[in-house]
């Protein structure tokens, strides 16, 4: 008869892998009170009609006004200042990834649009 050969060791499992917790779920900011609004309208209406005079922590500023803080670190790293943003059209815009609707709403507010409260 033949038989295998005996080893010395014994042959373990692999330990478990480590489980992950989800991703936590992202987390809305509360729903804006009329004071939050009226202080938005009020912050924007303290930006000039002509925003050549602008610097770049500035158009940072304007940006998050206007609810498009997706791009502040897109104008910052690009230094985007007042005068190259009012030198920009759809096309510039929409090469830094800007979406049509707020190319739109920010091509407004460079030609004088204001949102009113």
């Amino acid at each position: 008869t033949t038989s295998l050969p005996s080893t010395s060791q014994t042959i373990k499992p692999p330990p478990p892998l480590p489980i992950k917790p989800p991703p936590p779920l992202p987390i809305k900011p509360p729903p804006q009170t009329q004071e939050d609004k009226q202080a938005i309208y009020e912050a924007i209406s303290r930006f000039p009609q002509d925003l050549s005079g602008l610097g770049v922590a500035d158009v940072s500023r304007l940006l998050g006004h206007l609810n498009l803080s997706d791009y502040v670190q897109t104008f910052a790293n690009e230094l985007i200042d007042g005068t190259m943003l009012v030198s920009m059209d759809q096309e510039s815009l929409e090469s830094l990834g800007v979406k049509p609707f707020h190319c739109k709403k920010l091509l407004d507010f460079i030609g004088g649009w204001r949102p009113r409260a």
